[in-house]
């Protein structure tokens, strides 16, 4: 920043200058003063070369280095902010907007900071500039400093007018890049359904939309920026007179309204930069708004987390006691009716239920995607809201009913949750899984890359890798919501031992609506009108319980 300071002021001397040197060699040339001409004109070479390293020697290279750290610094805290996003807030962002904001605005805004720098540095030099007219001749410098104030104003005017089109602008091509976002992620369905040409329409619709507010926009800002060069070029022409008039009336002298009038026209150039820049700099104010609602966002967006536990160490027992729990998602959607249930650590429990009684919810709101309303839900005798995020995903893992699977090798798709897993633990972790062995039937075994989302593992291998994951990140809670659900009965028997592999040092939860998976665990919890119906093994419930032994027999 001090070598930013430096060239600056450095700019703004050399600037003054210039016009003092072009003045004397039309002087001397007008006088026929050889050796003054030659004097002068050689300080005007030494003064553009001089001016020439500031710009890139110094100005040039530092605000690049500057642009690019701000340009990582604030893509890191969008990233960092969108891991601290509730789940339910992604669907009121969009993935669209959520790419087009770490994509493009971040850019943009790195990009506002050079220029917002470049025209500091121009601004210094034309003020030099004008202190230099208003030495050489007051009139003339008011004359220019009207100028300025009439192109202003028209610039003003210009501005006010592309804001209002540029947020409309963004608004639409966000809905487009969401649009072409969802169709490209769901290429393989669309093509699978035969829909190509109805999605094909929608995408033309959306684009047409960007197509016309475009050109609407385009088309007004050209017409201003006629008016602008009119208004520009009036006022060049109305100098001309006034110059001479000044000239004969022996007020200045030809050498100075000529430089004048050279530097007049760079004075001019540098409104037209400036409000160019001004205009970009409201734009900037948008990207910038955009990129704050992601960084900061709205206070309900967040997950609330302590900052730290709430208590000295994580208890020894993990005992989950849900008391007295109430939820709704709105009004007229009552899920949980003080709801209740206890879950010793090291058991493996499973909660059953006719789909929407809110079995799901109870997971989400054991992870804290949602806060507890009402009553209260307790971990080894803590109350959740006690823990920090750290602590509460570190004791916590879920598996999910669509397991998510990085573009990266097997064996990165695994490190992630432990990077500093050794090789026997990640092969014992498979094993576990009973993915292992297909791994290793692969060319390139724990280093085969599996595409987008995994593409070239099918449910049932994504499911195990996932399981796989969980394994090794050994956390003490394991929770497997819908883990079967879609899979065939070969895939879903080996997920089904591999999750009878867990010992009883962990507590198992597992949400399922096909009872075969869970006829062995220790209880089952039924679930009817967001509370527990009835509790017991397998058998017990089959014997007492007539909601469970309708769900059993019809999956049979």
């Amino acid at each position: 920043m001090f070598i930013c300071l430096l060239s600056c002021a450095v700019a703004a001397v050399l600037a003054f200058m210039f016009p003092i040197f072009t003045q004397k060699m039309l002087a001397a040339f007008a006088q026929e003063k050889g050796k003054v001409l030659l004097i002068s004109a050689g300080l005007l070479l030494l003064l553009q070369v001089l001016r020439s390293v500031v710009h890139i020697l110094l100005w040039g290279t530092t605000a690049d280095k500057l642009r690019a750290r701000l340009n990582k610094d604030i893509r890191h805290n969008i990233i960092s902010s969108i891991f601290q996003l509730r789940t339910k807030n992604f669907d009121l962002y969009g993935s669209g907007k959520l790419i087009q904001v770490v994509a493009s605005d971040t850019v943009a805004l790195s990009g506002l900071y050079t220029n917002i720098v470049d025209v500091s540095m121009c601004i210094l030099e034309n003020i030099a500039v004008f202190v230099y007219i208003f030495t050489a001749n007051y009139i003339l410098g008011f004359y220019c400093l009207l100028e300025f104030v009439v192109v202003c104003l028209v610039y003003h005017i210009r501005i006010r007018s592309r804001i209002r089109g540029q947020i409309k602008l963004k608004q639409v091509n966000d809905k487009s890049i969401g649009l072409v976002n969802e169709t490209i992620r769901g290429v393989r369905d669309i093509k699978n359904y035969n829909i190509q040409s109805a999605m094909l329409n929608k995408v033309d619709e959306s684009l047409t939309d960007l197509e016309k507010t475009d050109a609407k926009l385009g088309s007004k800002q050209y017409r201003l920026r006629r008016v602008t060069q009119i208004v520009q070029n009036l006022m060049a022409f109305l100098f001309i007179p006034l110059a001479l008039l000044l000239i004969h009336f022996n007020l200045t002298t030809f050498a100075a309204a000529f430089t004048i009038f050279v530097f007049r026209n760079s004075t001019s150039n540098v409104i037209e930069w400036i409000m160019s820049s001004w205009e970009y700099t409201k734009d900037g104010g948008v990207y910038a708004e955009r990129i704050y609602q992601v960084i900061y966002g709205f206070h309900e967006g967040f997950e609330e987390f302590p900052a730290q536990d709430a208590f000295a160490a994580l208890p020894a027992n993990l005992d989950i006691v849900i008391k007295d729990l109430s939820f709704a998602y709105d009004d007229s959607l009552t899920v949980l009716k003080k709801f209740n249930l206890n879950i010793p650590f090291g058991t493996t429990v499973a909660i059953v239920g006719e789909s929407g009684e809110g079995k799901s919810t109870i997971l989400k709101l054991l992870n804290k995607t949602y806060d507890v309303p009402r009553g209260h839900i307790f971990i080894g005798g803590q109350d959740l809201s006690d823990f920090s995020q750290a602590t509460l995903r570190d004791i916590i893992t879920i598996v999910p009913q669509d397991p998510y699977v990085f573009n990266f090798s097997i064996l990165d798709n695994l490190k992630i949750v432990k990077p500093n897993a050794s090789s026997r633990q990640i092969q014992q972790a498979c094993q576990q899984a009973q993915i292992h062995d297909f791994i290793m039937a692969q060319p390139d075994g724990y280093e085969t890359v599996l595409g987008e989302n995994g593409t070239k593992l099918s449910g049932g291998q994504k499911q195990r890798l996932a399981i796989a994951r969980a394994f090794l990140k050994d956390s003490p809670i394991l929770i497997f919501d819908e883990t079967t659900s879609a899979l065939d009965n070969e895939n879903q028997n080996k997920i089904k031992e591999a999750i009878s592999n867990i010992g009883h040092n962990k507590t198992v939860i597992i949400v399922a609506h096909r009872l075969s998976t869970i006829v062995d665990t220790d209880v089952i919890h039924v679930m009817k009108n967001g509370m527990i119906a009835a509790s017991g093994t397998h058998k017990q419930l089959l014997a007492t319980c007539p909601e469970y032994r309708k769900l059993y027999q019809h999956e049979s």
